[in-house]
């Protein structure tokens, strides 16, 4: 390696004597050296030239070089020199599925020399004849990308990358290169590759040297294989005795790759990640340094050999042949991390690391076992953390957060008694802790040391002091807050009240807390919120009084001093004391057989639920409140009302208080619901009971609207309500059936009895057809209470009605509209003239286009005036007389332009109805 530095410097001193020049041209050969023919071989934008040497001195950055013919070079015997150099950025060749091919003789140069950025090699064929040393080589800074290119028969490598360089190759393909596919060489700097695609198969005296590391003094080797199919990646163990060069490192990245072996020889760092659903199917390693191999994301690492020396960390569904490696026991965003330890230090701002197993821990005293000092989120994952070892001497802790912003979260923490606390917030403030659980602390399951934290579904059980330890630590301005979402604690306990500029806030939100108190004799001024949730009992245990202690809601076991309640009523119940600013919530607390008592000023009603005379709940409201009637059952009744004086009102409705009163409650009366029919019309239905026992006998009421009459009653049970019970009559409008096993379904119709016109009598031939259309909803009369039988129809009413026939809606301001629109896309109308009076002859042709223009039957020569029959309008005409729709006005006579009236009119819409 070190001849080889040597030859490089020399390349580079020979590249500054020629200056710009872009190709080392044999001097002593001035003729072509690259093609015996005289053709232009390559062009340089749309320039064409006959060489290679002479186009590469037109070449400037951003040059598109194309090659037009297949190239034979000579090159140089310098062999870390090039042959065709490219030191201008952005220069694209093109070898336009060209070849360039090495002449056969001594050991020399490179073919193609990049020392630029921007670089761009694609569609050609490289081929070294056993007498260039590589075909490509990136050198220095240069960026390369290399698009569908082979480099085969090369002495060394199809691509040698070093000094820095960094190329990206998709569909490259390099074979029979004599000492592999690719080489990264960093020397003293970072080199990278990155392959999407090809084959590199073939290549090094065994065949099958795909891609080579050359570990370097301080220089870091970077390959990405993406894609694609290897048969060696290898660290180089060449330089193992070359004694500064050993501290190079290598790292290998695979995703979506196949890989024959992974060999890890070198002498500095060598690192590996397999992923992506890669498979590697050997993985060898010499290095003393013991390599570190990440093994993720559904990748499989089929054997391993000298596996002793390597690091291997399995995570995120990764697989390794006989288990061999470490389980990883967190990630971060899919990279595994042999400890959590690990992982924390290696996280970033916003990572989440999440938890991949339970773990066990040992303390011995640490002050901490993990420290959270970023702002990132410990996902638990579910998982566990236990704690084994001796029980400190000291304050200790198993999760420290000292940053703002951190979360735990999905964790259950067994401090097993040897530590202080699960989980200590110093000095950090929005800490969160979500669906945490902690157990048996020697000290506090969580302690807030001059922080903010809060905690949703926090559950803290068998810890020495309690559940939450809310202080101020060493720091005298150390102010501290806790806030319980939901969750189990045990307690939640204040001590920053010993230094006069310290204080603690905590706010209860809900949960169950059993205990919450103040616990400190000092002057500094505490702040104890409870706004919901389930309180055992709070108070202050100090002689001086430091915690403002408000209780704006929750239950409590114990009644809560008057000085602290802030709410406007306090109801007692079964399951203690509630303190509430809802009256509806206080009466649900109170239960059957507590009292709400209200707190505000002015003029108070006693109301009471009268149950039974063992139970009744009383509740002070004041003067003019409006109360919700309470639901539910008592006992094993359901309660179906309230009564009050005359009135029974039902659970849920609401009822003005202007007094002291009573309510006393209705119970369902058996064991099955009667249920009535919410649809019927015309009338009403009840019964005597709202429920009955099998066999009980129960009553129905009818009472029908004026002007109508019972016309059926039925009864129903079973499922879907599909069997009928036998009704009885009793007397005018009362009936009474037998309860069956089950409930029943209550339903009735009511029928008009007369109708509400007072120009419509019984006695006039066209009583019977009014009463259709009215009563079937086809035709109303021209106001409540007459219909005008004599008066005239309009064509826009007769499309209405005959909508309404066919099921439309037909109403509202824009009714006629609404009509036209109908009769105009239903084929029965032009829809012209709305506001006309409709003829004979149009009302019997717009129900014959309705009934789809049938052929008539009758004769109309026995009518004098047929003659005067619109064209339009005889085989309409014919139908109708022929079906009975119409009549002559006379035996001889049709009038058929004459208009017809609203009597007529109903007659004949009867008429077609029924036909």
């Amino acid at each position: 390696m070190k001849k080889r530095i040597i030859s490089a410097l020399l390349a580079v001193c020979l590249l500054v004597s020629l200056g710009t020049v872009g190709v080392f041209a044999d001097e002593a050969a001035p003729t072509d050296d690259e093609t015996t023919t005289t053709q232009n071989v390559v062009k340089v934008g749309e320039t064409e030239y006959a060489t290679l040497d002479e186009a590469m001195k037109h070449v400037e950055a951003g040059s598109y070089i194309t090659l037009l013919d297949d190239v034979t070079v000579t090159v140089p015997t310098d062999k870390d020199a090039g042959k065709i150099v490219i030191n201008q950025n952005n220069v694209t060749f093109d070898g336009a599925g060209h070849s360039i091919t090495a002449e056969s003789g001594a050991e020399g140069g490179h073919v193609l020399l990049v020392q630029a950025t921007g670089v761009t090699i694609k569609n050609l064929t490289v081929d070294g004849s056993k007498t260039a040393r590589h075909g490509i080589q990136a050198h220095g800074n240069a960026g390369l990308t290399i698009e569908n290119v082979d480099s085969n028969n090369n002495i060394g490598y199809g691509l040698l990358v070093n000094n820095g360089a960094s190329v990206t190759a998709s569909d490259f393909n390099a074979s029979s290169n004599g000492w592999g596919g690719v080489n990264v060489e960093a020397q003293n700097k970072t080199s990278s590759f990155t392959m999407s695609s090809g084959n590199l198969e073939g290549n090094g005296e065994g065949g099958n040297i795909s891609v080579v590391l050359d570990s370097d003094a301080k220089g870091t080797n970077t390959v990405n294989l993406t894609g694609g199919t290897y048969a060696t990646v290898m660290t180089n163990t060449e330089h193992e005795t070359e004694g500064e060069r050993s501290q190079g490192t290598n790292n290998i990245t695979i995703s979506n790759a196949t890989v024959g072996t992974l060999s890890l020889n070198g002498v500095g760092t060598d690192t590996a990640t397999v992923g992506g659903n890669s498979v590697v199917s050997t993985l060898t390693s010499t290095n003393e340094k013991k390599p570190s191999v990440t093994v993720r994301d559904n990748a499989k690492v089929t054997a391993v050999t000298d596996g002793n020396t390597a690091n291997i960390v399995i995570g995120g569904n990764g697989s390794v042949g006989g288990d061999v490696g470490t389980k990883a026991e967190a990630e971060i965003d899919g990279q595994p991390y042999a400890t959590l330890a690990d992982a924390l230090a290696a996280a970033k701002n916003d990572d989440v690391v999440k938890l991949l197993k339970n773990i066990n821990v040992t303390v011995n005293g640490q002050a901490s076992i993990y420290t959270i000092d970023k702002d990132i989120t410990l996902d638990g994952n579910g998982m566990s953390i236990t704690a084994n070892g001796t029980k400190p001497s000291g304050s200790n802790h198993i999760i420290l957060v000292t940053a703002n912003g951190a979360t735990v979260q999905n964790l259950t923490i067994d401090v097993n008694g040897k530590a202080t606390s699960g989980v200590q917030a110093y000095e950090a403030n929005n800490v969160a802790l979500n669906n945490v659980s902690i157990k048996n602390s020697a000290g506090a399951a969580v302690i807030v040391n001059a922080s903010s934290v809060t905690a949703t579904k926090l559950t803290t059980t068998g810890s020495e002091w309690g559940g939450v330890n809310v202080d101020n630590g060493t720091d005298t301005n150390g102010n501290a807050s806790f806030t319980l979402v939901s969750g189990t604690v045990e307690s939640v306990y204040t001590e920053a009240g010993s230094e006069t500029t310290q204080t603690a806030t905590v706010t209860i939100k809900g949960g169950t807390v059993y205990k919450v108190y103040n616990s400190v004799n000092g002057t500094g001024t505490n702040t104890i919120t409870i706004e919901d949730g389930y309180i055992g009992s709070v108070y202050d245990e100090t002689a001086n009084d430091v915690a403002t202690i408000s209780v704006e809601g929750g239950t409590f076991d114990k009644a809560v001093a008057d000085k602290y309640v802030e709410t406007t009523y306090v109801a007692r119940g079964t399951n203690g004391y509630v303190y509430t600013n809802s009256l509806s919530a206080a009466i649900a607390a109170a239960g059957q057989d507590g009292d709400v008592d209200y707190r505000g000023k002015g003029d108070v009603c006693d109301v009471t639920f009268y149950y039974d005379k063992y139970n009744e709940t009383t509740v002070e409201v004041p003067y003019g409140t409006t109360i919700e009637m309470p639901t539910g059952r008592f006992g094993d009744k359901a309660i179906v009302g309230w009564k009050y004086g005359s009135e029974t009102l039902k659970p849920g409705e609401r009822d003005k208080i202007t007094s002291d009163r009573t309510y006393y409650v209705v119970l369902k009366d058996g064991e099955f619901d009667i249920v009535i029919d919410s649809k019927i019309e015309h009338g009403d239905i009840s019964t005597n009971v709202n429920s009955a026992d099998k066999g009980d006998t129960v009553y129905i009421y009818v009472d029908p609207d004026t002007g109508y009459v019972l016309d059926d009653i039925d009864v129903y049970y079973g499922f879907n309500y599909r069997n009928s019970v036998k009704v009885s009559y009793v007397r005018n409008n009362t009936y009474r059936f037998e309860m069956p096993n089950a409930d029943v379904y209550i339903t009735a119709t009511f029928k008009a009895n007369g109708m509400p016109f007072v120009d419509v009598h019984r006695t006039q031939w066209f009583y019977d057809s009014i009463y259709y259309v009215w009563s079937n909803d086809m035709m109303e009369g021209d106001s409540a209470t007459t219909f005008n039988p004599d008066g005239t129809m309009t064509r826009a009413m007769f499309w209405a009605v005959l909508g309404r026939m066919d099921g439309q809606t037909i109403t509202g301001t824009n009714w006629v509209e609404q009509a036209r629109n109908w009769a105009m896309r239903e084929g029965v109308s032009d829809g012209t003239n709305p506001n006309d009076y409709v003829t004979r002859e149009q009302m019997v042709t717009m129900l014959w286009r309705y009934a789809g223009e049938k052929n008539g039957s009758a004769n109309l020569n026995r009518y004098t005036d047929s003659g005067s029959v619109s064209g339009y309008a005889v085989e309409a005409m014919r139908w109708a007389i022929g079906n009975g729709v119409i009549q002559g006005v006379t035996s001889t006579t049709l009038a058929p332009k004459a208009n017809a009236t609203r009597a007529e009119c109903a007659t004949i819409f009867m008429r077609f109805d029924k036909m």
